[in-house]
Formats: structure tokens, sequence, C-alpha cells
């Protein structure tokens, strides 16, 4: 549940992560936002894992809100801000991603592997 009483998730859909805000006295889905990558299509498709590493920051009143999203993109951690209100400006309306960083761990340490 985030500060504005929705429940707040992050899973796959259709193999790409995918946020959705639901609201919690009737289930009825409220926003959902698709996180596929941009210029992705079947040929060059990467695959994601999620597990439902999510946080969404409503801000103060009057400020834009967030949501900060992890995944895994192709064996490289992605951490994600994306702005929860859409960009009108484009036709269908997008979110913007407002930064990412990605973590991906070149050395194998065979005592670590689980």
């Amino acid at each position: 549940m985030d500060a504005r009483n929705s429940v707040v998730t992050l899973g796959n859909g259709n193999d790409v992560p995918v946020i959705m805000e639901l609201d919690p006295k009737d289930g009825s889905v409220t926003k959902f936002i698709n996180l596929d990558k941009i210029g992705a299509d079947s040929a060059n498709k990467p695959w994601f894992r999620t597990f439902n590493a999510i946080y969404h920051d409503i801000g103060v009143e009057g400020q834009r809100s967030y949501y900060y999203v992890g995944f895994i993109m192709s064996d490289i951690m992605q951490i994600v801000k994306v702005d929860d209100e859409p960009d009108n400006n484009f036709n269908p309306p997008q979110h913007t991603i407002v930064w990412n960083y990605e973590y991906k761990n070149t050395e194998l340490d065979s005592s670590r592997v689980w």
C-alpha cells in the first residue's frame, strides 16, 4: 500500500516488467505502466525477471510522484526511477524514465554461487 491507499505492484506481463496500481476496495486497475525496452522487437527482445522490488514515492502536495523499481534485464540489474504521471505530448501518452542505473557483476566467485 502506498500513501494514497493504493496497492502498488511490479510484475511481468507479456514477458516485460509492468507496474500496476490497484484500488483495494474493488480490485480495479487504476494505473498500468509497461517498461518494455525502447527499440526492442521480436528479433532483439531482452528477457526480464521481476521480484516485486518497487517503491511509490508520492512526494508532497504539488510535487511529482515517482516509482522506483528494480528488475533483471538480460543478466543486468536495473534500478529505474519512473514518473508516475504520463507525458500527454505523446500518442499514446508515455511515462518518463528519470534515471536508470545498471549493475553487472563481471567477476565470478564460485564460493558465492547460490
